[in-house]
């Protein structure tokens, strides 16, 4: 448990690898200066937080993601069945999560994505981004997560995504909050559905827009990409915005049922999920590392900002290192039989109870 100094980015290459942070001691682990990438199918990724932190170089900072997950297109690289579960992603200076080229078949349940950076050595010089979805991301299901206190992007989705946006909560967003973007290339038909998400506006938030936020070039493009939303609300707060409606031609094209069958998930009435949703909401809810526990109580009590750098909300806090032996139910460390393959799931489940995972098995 503790920081894990990234001198270059983490690369997870291999197919069928599960990064089990609910195992690791005191506050968990904490990945830093670099982005964690995720290049293979199959992955895992539960109870880990990641936060990239600023950059002086240019060129890197334009990569300079927390979680990247990316498919190469010119080695026609598919990445496929990912799931980000109670992960955090923060203090990137692009992304602090970017999802991006051949991926299809992505989860992202119950994570915190929060504080993009917004002066920290990016050359747009201003750049503060929470989620993007490529153009070419097939089937992509964002469930019960919280975004906050990113300037854009929360999340940003686009023509050709099978992208489910449910029971999220978006909280002091800044110039925008979802944004549905028409892109200059299309490659395939899509479907998008904005469902039970609950936006609380802060003093960096901008009132004009509307929260859901669809192009009016969205539907001029083609193939087409569906579009539907429904019960997304916006809590009363001290910034005390009025929520915007969209234009009436764009209303019209909405679709009037979901085109993407959620799995599950079982959606909720988004007036039931704040402040709610906080408590399951990124790595390791009952042992939380010092910046996610500042960031969720900012987030409580309303004092939650868009941070320039990571000097401007305290910097890095001193996490302790700590170890301990596990004693992992698999002989010679290989499941070979049924029984200890249930062992070994028991013996995850006690570890992420012990986390506050409140769905671990």
């Amino acid at each position: 448990g503790g920081y894990i100094e990234l001198a270059a980015p983490l690369i997870i290459a291999t197919e069928g690898i599960a990064v089990l942070g609910e195992t690791a001691p005191g506050a968990g682990v904490v990945l830093r200066g670099a982005t964690l990438k995720v290049r293979a199918s199959n992955v895992l990724l539960s109870h880990i937080a990641v936060f990239a932190g600023s950059v002086s170089d240019p060129e890197k900072a334009t990569d300079q993601d927390s979680i990247s997950i990316f498919g190469s297109i010119s080695r026609e690289n598919w990445i496929r069945n990912v799931t980000l579960r109670h992960v955090t992603a923060g203090w990137a200076v692009d992304e602090n999560l970017g999802v991006q080229g051949l991926v299809d078949g992505l989860r992202i349940e119950r994570s915190l994505i929060a504080e993009g950076l917004r002066r920290a050595g990016h050359p747009k010089i201003t750049h503060s981004m929470n989620l993007l979805i490529g153009n070419r991301v097939r089937r992509i299901e964002i469930v019960g997560n919280v975004f906050a206190s990113s300037d854009w992007r929360s999340a940003r989705m686009t023509p050709g995504n099978l992208a489910s946006m449910t029971n999220n909560a978006i909280v002091g967003y800044g110039a925008a909050a979802t944004q549905i973007d028409p892109t200059s290339e299309v490659f395939n038909a899509g479907a998008i559905d904005v469902l039970g998400n609950v936006y609380l506006p802060t003093a960096d938030s901008n009132c004009k827009r509307p929260i859901v936020a669809v192009h009016d070039r969205f539907f001029a493009v083609e193939p087409a990409t569906s579009v539907h939303l429904a019960d997304n609300m916006m809590l009363p707060t001290s910034r005390n915005c009025k929520l915007r409606q969209l234009p009436e031609e764009v209303l019209a094209r909405l679709s009037a049922a979901p085109g993407n069958r959620l799995t599950g998930w079982t959606v909720k009435p988004a007036a039931s999920l704040w402040p709610s949703i906080l408590e399951q909401a990124g790595a390791r809810p009952a042992q939380r590392n010092p910046i996610d526990s500042r960031i969720v109580a900012s987030l409580r009590n309303g004092t939650g900002r868009i941070p320039d750098n990571e000097a401007s909300v305290g910097g890095w806090p001193t996490i302790a290192a700590s170890r301990r032996a596990l004693d992992i139910p698999a002989s010679g460390g290989v499941l070979r039989t049924a029984d200890e393959l249930r062992g070994f799931a028991a013996w995850i489940c006690r570890h992420r109870k012990a986390v506050g995972d409140s769905e671990a098995c």
